[in-house]
């Protein structure tokens, strides 16, 4: 999926919120009066001109669109709002005014034939019919035929008052027949059904009803036909205090939280860790080495996931304990910055390349571990604008430092004191890039030397994040730090625009993290207390993900799709400059 995501991910900076889209039908009426002093200023009557402009360009669409909400086709869609017609409206009355304007300005030469507004007109009903048909999941062609009548009417109404005489009834109606013919034509393509036996409209309607309502189920749903199935595993380092029963899990997940907002997987660092609280266990979520080809496909199959972890360490909640650990000085090996924790015969090891660039650790790297009996944790901590994937040189970088990591190390032996505090800032949420979990310290002690992890429910970091939190928390007196994210794309998607997501430390301050980390770490230092621990791997069989071969598929009809639908737009533009020159 990651090549899908790869081109898909830049395309967000276009999804932005069209101005004035909050009051849409006092826009539409301000664009009457601009239409209708345009039309005075070519010499009609003041008063007629500014109610002909009122009437066609705000009253009479609003109108429209009330009318064909309350159509059969349309009124059962609980998607098609009238505030959203109305938002659509107000896009294309945007652009038949751009025509007008640049009508007004040619009219002035005497020399060209004003033929903009006929342009538009044929431009913004192919894109009513289009982006209509996507708000529904099913009857797409009828609903996007229903929704011409008001551009139709429209298009009626501005020929009473023309901004030249070349803007006649019979030519603004058949410049939006024209585009919505287009439009049509369009909808009744994308509606066959691909090798993969979906169809890409249908696909877009589901993630439309994602985007616009969370329906999640629907997008997933629609994703169904194309899922693969895969094996996978959660590694749980388990750990029980001796004097107050505190049981904490640390859990690293061979599936990536991902592919955005409610999506999928993209839920399963909350789901998890509230699974185990409901047992009143402190789950720590840690990103284990996955991409996008690890995305589970719907959230049935992440609750299943978390059943079978909590069922598993329940199983194993009795016998095979140590209170003894190791805990290795932390090393820098060509670049790469290793923490490690030793645990019975497994050792949690998390590398870093900080300050250069951090993405998704490839599968290889979980595999290496599996042979060695490392967890890999993929620190996730480092965000570049730009930066897409590890290259292959990074990731031998990673592999070395993770194959010889005993090599001239000094670890700490001796039994394993613990503690665990977690703060959820209530004036920050998923549109500043923290996912629910919020913020949580793990401090450990082994023969007197303190490690502090520190875990932010985040995608990714500014590099300050991590400088500032491990400044701040050595300065308490942690003899070593790391901070990681768990990589959540619970933030994707949350608002439009960007990249899609916003990496921790945009929009809060890392010097207002760092402190956080303080606070937590002021309530752990001292109340680190004696544990038992043991390491318990959870196997999964079959869980339906992402197919990635479909999804090298999808990625070239997506680009595709995407180049077709520009073309018929600029058919639609063409024609209408056909009609324009009758």
């Amino acid at each position: 999926m990651s090549k899908l995501v790869e081109y898909l991910t830049p395309k967000y900076k276009y999804l932005v919120r069209v101005p004035g889209t909050n009051h849409a039908q006092f826009a539409l009426l301000a664009s009457g009066l601009f239409y209708g002093l345009l039309c005075w200023v070519q010499g009609h009557d003041l008063a007629f001109a500014l109610v002909m402009g009122l009437i066609g360009l705000a009253l009479i669409p609003l109108g429209a669109d009330f009318g064909i909400k309350r159509s059969p086709p349309l009124k059962p869609v609980r998607r098609i709002t009238m505030r959203r017609l109305s938002a659509l409206t107000l896009f294309e009355t945007y652009i038949i005014l751009i025509g007008a304007v640049l009508d007004f300005f040619v009219s002035q030469t005497n020399t060209l034939k004003p033929a903009f507004s006929l342009m538009t007109l044929s431009i913004s009903s192919y894109i009513r019919v289009t982006v209509v048909s996507s708000f529904t999941t099913a009857q797409h062609l009828k609903t996007a035929s229903v929704s011409l009548v008001t551009p139709m009417l429209r298009a009626f109404s501005i020929s009473l008052i023309p901004l030249s005489n070349h803007l006649t009834l019979t030519g603004s109606l058949l410049g939006v027949a024209s585009g919505g013919l287009l439009g049509l034509l369009f909808v009744a393509i994308a509606l066959r059904p691909m090798k993969e036996r979906i169809s890409p409209l249908r696909i877009a309607s589901a993630f439309v009803a994602d985007l616009l309502d969370g329906d999640a189920k629907a997008f997933e749903d629609a994703l169904k036909p194309i899922c693969g199935k895969k094996d996978g595993w959660t590694d749980v380092i388990y750990a029980k205090r001796s004097d107050d029963g505190l049981q904490i899990a640390l859990i690293v997940p061979s599936f990536h939280p991902g592919p955005y907002r409610n999506v999928g997987s993209s839920m399963l660092p909350y789901v998890l860790e509230r699974t185990l609280n409901r047992r009143r266990i402190r789950g720590i979520f840690l990103k284990g080495c996955s991409s996008h080809e690890s995305n589970v496909i719907s959230r049935e199959e992440i609750f299943r996931l978390a059943e079978q972890v909590e069922r598993a360490i329940i199983d194993q909640s009795t016998n095979g304990f140590t209170g003894y650990c190791a805990l290795a000085e932390q090393v820098e090996v060509d670049g790469v910055k290793l923490s490690m924790i030793k645990f019975g015969d497994r050792v949690l090891a998390i590398p870093t390349l900080h300050p250069s660039p951090m993405e998704d650790f490839p599968e290889e790297v979980a595999e290496l571990g599996r042979d060695s009996g490392l967890i890999v944790v993929d620190s996730h901590n480092s965000f570049m604008e730009g930066f897409k994937y590890l290259s292959d040189e990074d990731v031998g970088r990673i592999r070395e430092a993770l194959t010889n990591y005993g090599s001239g190390v000094r670890w700490f032996k001796g039994v394993l004191r613990i503690g665990v505090e977690r703060r959820i800032l209530p004036d920050y949420g998923l549109s500043d890039g923290v996912g629910p979990n919020g913020f949580t310290l793990v401090g450990f002690e082994v023969n007197g030397h303190r490690f502090a992890l520190a875990v932010a429910d985040a995608n990714n970091a500014l590099p300050e994040v991590r400088s500032q939190v491990i400044k701040r928390l050595k300065e308490k007196g942690w003899d070593g730090a790391e901070f990681v994210t768990t990589d959540t794309h619970i933030v994707n998607g949350v608002k439009l625009g960007g990249i899609g997501y916003v990496p921790l430390g945009k929009k809060i301050d890392s010097r207002e993290i760092s402190r956080v980390y303080e606070g937590l770490s002021d309530a752990i230092f001292d109340d680190l207390r004696p544990a038992e621990v043991k390491c318990i791997r959870v196997e999964h069989k079959g869980v339906d993900v992402f197919s990635s071969d479909t999804l090298e598929s999808l990625t070239g009809r997506a680009r595709f799709y995407i180049w077709f639908y520009f073309v018929m737009l600029g058919v639609s533009t063409l024609l209408g400059l056909i009609t324009a020159s009758w």
